[in-house]
């Protein structure tokens, strides 16, 4: 319960948090997200892995693709913990 209540937390701060972070240390956001995702989804650690080598590539490429593939990613597993916890 615990790891679903942290998951459905950081969801609805993946934006906020992400947006400041970003810019200032990408490798920062990343490792806490980390291993949240391959708890559950195992998925999003493939195309997390890329992403990070592209933050210092250019700042304003990544922005565009993490804000949709953020809230995108813990709203599936979020639903689902709803459901568990019902």
């Amino acid at each position: 319960l615990t790891l679903l209540n942290l998951m459905g937390v950081f969801s609805v701060g993946l934006p906020h948090l992400q947006i400041p972070a970003v810019p200032g240390s990408p490798r920062s956001p990343l490792s806490p997200f980390c291993p949240s995702w391959p708890t559950e989804p195992t998925g999003p650690t493939s195309p997390f892995s890329p992403v990070g080598p592209r933050f210092p590539a250019g700042p304003r490429s990544p922005r565009s693709p993490i804000l949709p593939v953020g809230p995108t990613l813990p709203f599936s597993p979020e639903t689902e913990c709803l459901n568990h916890q019902y």
